[in-house]
């Protein structure tokens, strides 16, 4: 009579350094599929991913927002060849002119060498140039090229398509209070923002 054997079990994989015993063990299914990324989350960090079902903050609907209105920018404005930041410098500009380095670090609240270093890409374009203040040897003065004062309004008029069809979905009388709203919130958040470095 043949002799009864016991079921054959697989050998126990030996536990990896650090690994607590009876810890569960994540397994991978062979020719199972990796999860899927929620749609529209890639390449946008974890504030575009958060779920549909929670109420998103302010915060969340104001990032987004400028998210997407960046895109658009950024599209509208490739075709010169210059991004999002520089067309903002070239609208600067145009709004004063000339204006020193030192001013336009302030308004775009970044670092004098970000500054330095975005003037120097539209300077080697060709788009605008720089010299030393006569009344002030510290100081860099800046100024658009002819052809940056070109590239700009080509720009204007790409930017003000996008911006047209972005804004359609609002009545103009929307559309006015959101500027007021926008411009309220803005002015209220820097002046916050002083309080804070104020007190630190």
């Amino acid at each position: 009579m043949p002799s009864e054997r016991s079921p054959r079990t697989a050998p126990r994989r030996p536990a990896d350094a650090g690994e607590q015993p009876g810890a569960k063990r994540t397994v991978r299914v062979r020719g199972a599929a990796a999860p899927r990324a929620a749609p529209g989350a890639g390449g946008c960090g974890p504030i575009l991913a958060m779920p549909t079902s929670a109420r998103p903050r302010t915060f969340f609907l104001i990032m987004q927002v400028e998210q997407l209105a960046r895109r658009q920018v950024e599209a509208a404005v490739a075709a010169e060849g210059i991004t999002a930041g520089q067309y903002t410098l070239l609208s600067l500009l145009a709004a004063e002119e000339p204006r020193t380095s030192a001013a336009l670090s302030r308004r775009l609240r970044i670092t004098a060498q970000s500054m330095g270093e975005a003037l120097k890409a539209l300077v080697d374009r060709g788009l605008v140039e720089r010299e030393v203040d006569p009344d002030n040897r510290r100081a860099i003065i800046v100024r658009r090229t002819a052809e940056g004062r070109r590239v700009h309004l080509r720009c204007e008029k790409a930017v003000d398509r996008v911006e047209q069809a972005f804004l359609a979905e609002l009545p103009a009388a929307e559309l006015d209070q959101l500027r007021s709203t926008l411009d309220a919130l803005r002015q209220h958040a820097i002046r916050l923002e002083a309080q804070l470095a104020g007190t630190s």
